[in-house]
């Protein structure tokens, strides 16, 4: 089995499977064996990160005095995508709806915008509190991706209009913090009820959610910032939407040199249900999954080397360790040569650190190949900066003109 450098974060393997929490399988992001418990102990830290209490309903939304024109946000790359728009069947006078990024850098993705009526929301809500988020709510919070919601609602019962918004302008990839997007929809008085959503490039599964407000000459809502449940808020860079070059340059996932960044891996779980987003935090890498550093095992010879470091392992198997026992406790060690060949031929030995050995061509070698891997789950486990944005704050703003 070969061990390289991040490879264990690019494809999702079958064959490795563990259990995190009340018995929750995982499909682990590579098969990479060791870095099993170091994700278990950072799905559990990520879980004790504190509630945010705003004082507010999960679809929170309140009237405000008059916005300022004002937006700002860097460019990047725009993605190779369209905004589009049903027909409205019923027309009527246009309102124009203006949102605003509130944050400090994180950013929105494709928005889905919908004008509708009061059996919408009340038979076929985009998403409810408390309650599993569906599908297609989940693709807009893991992927950014509005088109699913927009299949989902086109020519439903009470729905008038739904769009996507892909474009920001100035070759924008994203709306980013400080900047706004206006755009146009009917208002009529049997379709009055405006739902938005948008989500966050810098979050596992965040969303801007704004649900069936009115729409109304004047009115302003603010919007807070929703987990939708479905992906355990890792924060690392291998696991939000964003690619390397999207991230704010300041950022430790821009400095990252190679392809961790762009993985988005949606495959842990996440809190079952929609509820307030607690935010990012600083959650600190595991320490104690590392492997054993060979510089940190007492050598006493220059040919017993794998057997002192095994034992410094914790390993007290007499066949491993042992070319012949001659009595209670005299083991003749067996050389490095001796150990790499014991183990190649003992397929029985199957924990993770005998494949090392068997690939490896001598104890150099070896030594290399933990630091290697040492190296890689501390890469692994670069999280994104609580700087970028604060859920205790209201994540956007809506203002609408007729």
């Amino acid at each position: 089995m070969k061990f390289t450098q991040f490879s264990f974060l690019l494809a999702v393997s079958s064959a490795y499977e563990t259990e995190v929490d009340n018995a929750v399988s995982i499909q682990s992001i590579s098969g990479h064996p060791f870095l099993k418990d170091a994700v278990q102990q950072h799905v559990n830290a990520a879980k004790l990160q504190p509630n945010v209490d705003t004082n507010e309903s999960l679809n929170s939304t309140r009237m405000l005095g008059k916005a300022s024109k004002k937006g700002g946000g860097g460019t990047r790359p725009k993605a190779n995508k369209r905004s589009k728009a049903s027909k409205s069947p019923s027309g009527g006078p246009k309102c124009k709806v203006t949102v605003t990024n509130l944050s400090y850098e994180q950013s929105f993705g494709d928005i889905f915008v919908m004008v509708h009526n009061d059996m919408v929301q009340d038979k076929n809500p985009m998403f409810e509190e408390g309650s599993p988020a569906s599908e297609e709510f989940a693709e807009l919070a893991q992927n950014l991706d509005a088109d699913p919601l927009f299949d989902y609602y086109k020519g439903k019962p009470g729905v008038n209009m739904v769009k996507t918004i892909t474009d920001f302008g100035l070759d924008r990839k994203y709306l980013d913090g400080g900047a706004k997007i206006e755009f146009n929809v009917d208002r009529n008085s049997k379709y009055n009820k405006l739902t938005l959503a948008a989500g966050f490039p810098f979050a596992n599964d965040g969303v801007a959610a704004l649900q069936g407000v009115r729409i109304i000459d004047g009115a302003e809502y603010v919007v807070e910032a929703l987990d939708a449940g479905v992906e355990a808020n890792l924060q690392t860079c291998w696991s939000v939407p964003a690619e390397r070059e999207d991230f704010p340059p300041r950022s430790a996932c821009a400095d990252e040199d190679h392809e961790i960044g762009d993985a988005n891996d949606n495959s842990l779980p996440g809190e079952g249900f929609v509820h307030t987003h607690r935010g990012i935090h600083d959650v600190d890498v595991p320490t104690d999954v590392y492997l054993l550093k060979c510089n940190d095992v007492e050598q006493d010879s220059t040919n017993h080397r794998f057997v002192e470091y095994f034992m410094a392992s914790n390993y007290n198997d007499e066949d491993l360790l042992c070319s012949a026992v001659k009595g209670l406790g005299d083991c003749n060690m067996r050389s490095d040569d001796d150990f790499i060949g014991y183990v190649k031929g003992n397929g029985d030995l199957a924990n993770p650190i005998f494949d090392l050995v068997r690939d490896s061509d001598d104890y150099n070698d070896f030594c290399d190949k933990i630091e290697g891997i040492n190296d890689s789950i501390e890469s692994a486990f670069v999280t994104l900066e609580p700087t970028i944005f604060d859920f205790r704050n209201p994540i956007a703003k809506v203002k609408i003109s007729c």
